[in-house]
């Protein structure tokens, strides 16, 4: 599928700012988290754990894919990087599904059922979720590198040597490992995070709650559920063109290589992926006023540490400038 120019010149640019945008923005997000006592809370660590995968995509899977995808219009980084960047994109997605299900169900039990979150959700328990999250991901995600191959772009034409990266393995078995992975990272997500959420707004504007309850922490805990949901939506319609099409390659993967194709809407699809990992901070900063002042105290303090440097370097010149002053008049005082 040989792409226009708009797609090898703006292409290049959209994904640079994505690539850059989705780097500070998740390293402030894990700065601030870590560094902060006050950010030591349970949904702030799913929320690092968040950050940490959608900072694995920024560094390891877009500088690598895009170039060789859309640019080359083939692979060219070997079978080696080809197997790591597909399981690292797959533990990615494994990983935002299982995070953002995690934190459905500990505001559930926050809002619900706080007793019991009162034991039961501990910043020592999201930890120990956070592991599992992390171990689970790899584990689904590591079949894929075993049917991870580099197949000819042009089967037809022996001269061709131009490959692209592909699962490549008997359809059925394809296709099981497609839907395994849609129902575990999309479909089953998607449907446990909105029955809780359901709950939950519903136990939030319920009678019993605004009456035991001051309405400012109501509307605090509004607020924190409401930016949930958004990022539920976000990461729903971010990754639903990618998932139509992975169902679509299973079914046939010749589809990929046609001209007129599924190959032409991949720079949009991919696009929308990685396009939502540099949302969350976004969205953090809008939705929530933690995040907000702690984002201005950081970069407040980084640009008076600056100051402070230049001040001093330049009291530290300006003592030395007018000792040599003092030091030339003197000696031509004595002449």
């Amino acid at each position: 599928m040989a792409y226009g120019w708009p797609v090898k010149v703006f292409l290049p640019v959209m994904y640079l700012l994505v690539f850059m945008t989705g780097l500070i923005g998740n390293v402030c997000i894990l700065l601030l988290i870590t560094t902060r006592r006050k950010m030591h809370t349970v949904t702030n660590i799913f929320i690092g754990l968040l950050a940490t995968g959608d900072l694995m995509i920024v560094l390891f899977c877009m500088p690598f894919s895009v170039p060789s995808l859309y640019i080359y219009e083939k692979w060219t980084l070997g079978l080696t990087a080809c197997r790591v960047i597909l399981v690292l994109q797959t533990t990615s997605a494994f990983l935002s599904a299982l995070t953002l299900t995690a934190m459905s169900v500990e505001r559930y039990f926050v809002l619900v059922h706080p007793m019991k979150a009162m034991t039961a959700w501990t910043q020592k328990t999201a930890i120990y979720c956070s592991i599992s999250i992390v171990l689970i991901s790899m584990l689904c995600a590591s079949p894929f590198s075993l049917l991870t191959e580099l197949a000819p772009v042009d089967p037809s034409n022996q001269n061709n040597t131009d490959v692209l990266c592909l699962a490549i393995g008997p359809q059925p078995l394809i296709l099981t490992l497609t839907v395994f992975r849609l129902t575990l990272t999309y479909v089953i997500p998607l449907a446990i995070m909105g029955v809780l959420y359901g709950l939950t707004i519903r136990q939030l504007t319920g009678s019993s709650l605004k009456g035991s309850q001051p309405e400012r922490i109501v509307t605090s805990r509004k607020k924190v559920v409401h930016m949930l949901i958004i990022l539920v939506v976000v990461f729903a319609i971010c990754w639903l063109p990618s998932w139509v099409q992975y169902m679509i390659l299973a079914i046939d993967a010749n589809l990929l290589l046609m001209d007129d194709g599924l190959a032409k809407y991949m720079p949009v699809t991919t696009f929308l992926v990685y396009f939502n990992c540099i949302m969350n901070p976004f969205l953090y900063s809008f939705m929530s006023s933690q995040y907000r002042n702690g984002f201005k105290a950081m970069f407040a303090q980084c640009c008076c540490g600056r100051m402070r440097h230049a001040r001093t370097q330049f009291s530290n010149t300006s003592g030395s400038d007018t000792t040599g002053k003092v030091s030339t008049e003197v000696k031509s005082l004595d002449k």
